[in-house]
């Protein structure tokens, strides 16, 4: 049928327009190498697990936006169910031990800590959950959940006070007036309340804008400013105690692996840079699983500037090197030898070291993983959420959405 109308004729353009502007639409159910490294080069998890002898440890790391415990369950139950395994009830919770309450512990006046039983209930823990597969061997999956640490200064500092600007976070208002275990009530109830029932001074931003700033940058990349400023030394603690407690779990394991999300693989590595049981269960791991890093962004942070040096200081000092940043770790255990040596490099079998990376074109959160040398390194593109003409996806679907997609999960498991 002609399109008559001026407006419809119009519409119709637009749509072609953004449709050849997007291109070849990255569609969901596949995935897009991106280099450097073949994926045909790589092991997938599926032929890790099934090649190793004993069981396998699994350290699952979370990102930004955690908000609760369970940051695993999509991989455990992904594994289970394809791997014809059974998936037990936690063995064990443990809580982690970092260290002395930080005084003053203030941001702009806010107190974040108001003593030591807020501190205590301010711990991270891991949850260790074994499944046992149906050939008799069996996995351990650690889940590292180091976001308490980061409630208290999110919900006084930036939630509540929020309320009169951006507008009701109703979600996170009352995620952070929770007081059944592992939470704790950062805000009463009579402050949440008082926020709900009055509206916003400002009147509240747009929906559109409201959610992303709720979302992607008070309830997300606040986390990652957290990580790279002092409190960077209280989650380094956490994840050397998670690895130490993993380190055990691992004892007499065929292979290691870890899998962490956005923050948290910046945090695994940061927290392995000077030494402790992070760095010691990573030089013992060959497999690196990375759901939408930010290295690139984050290593930003970690510039190394050395003044004092060259004409214009002649008679100053060398500057003491600095600490080792994430990605400076990251080449340093790509050219460790591979943990897995021994028996296969007899066998003529033995295999880099390998990064296989995850990342939807549509998050506004993730970068590429560099070449390193001594490592094979894949660059995986994918997308988690519908793109109508490539116009827009929602974009915490697309930061978070990696193992609720058919496509990672074929990479996975052995899809090349």
């Amino acid at each position: 049928m002609p399109l008559r109308s001026p407006r419809l004729a119009g519409l119709a353009i637009l749509a072609f327009v953004a449709a050849a502007i997007a291109g070849p639409a990255l569609a969901r159910g596949r995935a897009i190498e991106g280099g450097p490294d073949a994926l045909g080069e790589t092991r997938s998890l599926g032929e890790v697990i099934a090649s190793a002898s004993g069981r396998v440890h699994i350290t699952v790391v979370h990102g930004m936006r955690a908000d609760g415990p369970g940051e695993s369950a999509a991989l455990r139950a992904g594994l289970a169910r394809r791997l014809r395994g059974r998936e037990a009830s936690p063995a064990e919770r443990r809580y982690l031990d970092v260290g002395e309450r930080p005084r003053p512990g203030t941001v702009a006046g806010v107190e974040a800590w108001r003593g030591e039983r807020e501190w205590q209930a301010s711990r991270p823990f891991v949850d260790r959950y074994p499944i046992a597969l149906s050939n008799g061997s069996e996995l351990i999956v650690d889940e590292v959940n180091w976001w308490p640490l980061l409630f208290p200064l999110k919900c006084r500092v930036l939630v509540l006070p929020e309320h009169d600007l951006s507008g009701a976070d109703r979600a996170h208002l009352r995620l952070c007036a929770r007081s059944d275990p592992p939470y704790h009530p950062w805000l009463s109830a009579e402050e949440v309340r008082d926020a709900l029932e009055r509206r916003p001074r400002s009147g509240g931003g747009p929906l559109a804008n409201r959610r992303l700033k709720q979302e992607i940058m008070n309830w997300g990349l606040a986390d990652a400013v957290v990580a790279l400023g002092p409190m960077r030394r209280y989650i380094s603690a956490a994840l050397n105690a998670a690895f130490a407690m993993a380190e055990e779990g691992a004892a007499g394991a065929g292979e290691r692996v870890i899998v962490s999300a956005s923050l948290g693989s910046f945090a695994v590595l940061d927290s392995a840079r000077e030494g402790g049981a992070a760095k010691a269960y990573l030089a013992r791991t060959d497999n690196l699983y990375f759901l939408a890093n930010q290295f690139a962004l984050l290593e930003l942070a970690r510039v190394d500037v050395r003044p004092g040096s060259g004409d214009e200081a002649p008679f100053a000092p060398a500057p003491a090197a600095p600490p080792l940043s994430p990605v400076e770790m990251l080449r340093q255990w790509a050219a460790m030898p591979p943990a897995a040596a021994g028996e296969k490099a007899l066998e003529g079998s033995l295999r880099p070291r390998q990064v296989i990376a995850f990342s939807d074109p549509g998050d506004l959160l993730t970068y590429r993983v560099p070449a390193l040398q001594g490592a094979k390194v894949v660059n995986l593109y994918v997308r988690n959420a519908a793109a109508p003409l490539g116009l827009f996806e929602d974009p915490v679907k697309a930061h978070a959405g990696h193992l609720g997609n058919r496509a990672v999960w074929d990479i996975l498991l052995g899809g090349k």
